[in-house]
């Protein structure tokens, strides 16, 4: 993402899942969307969860799991993602 209107859009977790979920439900075959910010590697994920409902998904940090230092090693349950990449 880029523009005038970034910083408000990017900023906003409704918004956010408010254009996931526009996408997600014109989109059958889609269960995630990815939002970034151009030439930053900040981003944030939204996807489709079993119960239905359409959420941010959690830092694995924010949990304590860290890549590279053997928890990083281990799968990661949909949902959670590793933000400081």
């Amino acid at each position: 993402m880029w523009g005038d209107s970034l910083e408000s859009v990017f900023m906003s977790p409704q918004m956010l899942k408010y254009l996931a979920t526009e996408i997600i439900n014109a989109c059958e075959s889609m269960s995630v969307v990815r939002f970034g910010r151009w030439g930053s590697g900040e981003g944030y994920s939204v996807g489709l969860f079993n119960d239905g409902r359409i959420d941010l998904f959690t830092c694995a940090e924010d949990m304590g799991i860290y890549p590279g230092r053997g928890e990083g090693n281990q799968l990661l349950r949909w949902g959670i993602e590793f933000c400081s990449i």
